[in-house]
């Protein structure tokens, strides 16, 4: 297929569809697709698909729902600015959640609710009606539309997401728990963000586990302090 970046958004938007059309959304291409359009919608708005989608993840991880107005202020873009970015079928939210999808990553936009839902942590008819209308696009499974919705909600999200983070250890490592807590955050998700086969994401954290409990043993009591004759020893 060559270099997607090369190729022309209606070129882009046509393999989407047709990979939708044949049920094809499970197959790595798709999902390809899927990040390189949200890449492309990023050229084209204010709001920050990365800066959102670790709101998101941050918000699950504490349990938590989150606001629209509070995802906009992650971009630093006022609610007045963003609302007009966030829904719809080519919306912010919308390409969030496909960009949950494409990364292997929890769907994490049914967490972010109107100012007076927050509490109950629910989305509202029109929003739960796009929401669905994605996934439903993606392949996913939707006969109870409400269920289904809640089966994703904070909790739900924040305990899935913290599985995939933390599935290769029980604690932080010293080392970095020292750094602080965003640290530790940035950790944890590396592992989740960068590598997306959960055998090889377990492989690695292992590796990372040991070498720094091997530090720790030997004195190093700082990020700082590593050297590379460290990882050869």
């Amino acid at each position: 297929m060559g270099d997607l970046a090369d190729k022309s958004d209606s070129e882009i938007e046509q393999w989407i569809r047709n990979h939708e059309a044949k049920g094809a959304t499970s197959v790595p291409f798709y999902r390809e697709l899927l990040d390189e359009r949200a890449r492309r919608t990023q050229l084209k708005h204010t709001l920050n698909m990365e800066r959102s989608l670790d709101h998101l993840k941050e918000a699950a991880i504490r349990q938590k729902c989150t606001t629209y107005g509070d995802l906009g202020n992650a971009s630093g873009i006022e609610w007045s600015h963003a609302r007009h970015q966030m829904n719809g079928p080519h919306g912010h939210l919308d390409r969030l959640l496909e960009l949950c999808y494409a990364r292997g990553l929890p769907l994490l936009t049914p967490i972010c609710v109107n100012q007076d839902r927050l509490e109950e942590g629910e989305l509202g008819d029109e929003a739960l009606a796009g929401f669905v209308a994605a996934a439903r696009r993606m392949g996913l499974p939707v006969t109870d539309e409400r269920a289904f919705h809640l089966a994703l909600g904070s909790r739900a999200a924040g305990r899935e997401h913290m599985n995939q983070l933390v599935a290769f250890t029980d604690r932080t490592p010293a080392l970095v728990a020292a750094v602080g807590e965003r640290a530790s955050y940035r950790f944890f998700e590396f592992f989740t963000a960068q590598i997306r086969n959960p055998n090889t994401r377990r492989a690695y954290a292992r590796a990372v586990q040991e070498f720094l409990a091997w530090c720790e043993q030997h004195g190093v009591t700082s990020i700082a302090e590593l050297q590379p004759l460290y990882i050869g020893t």
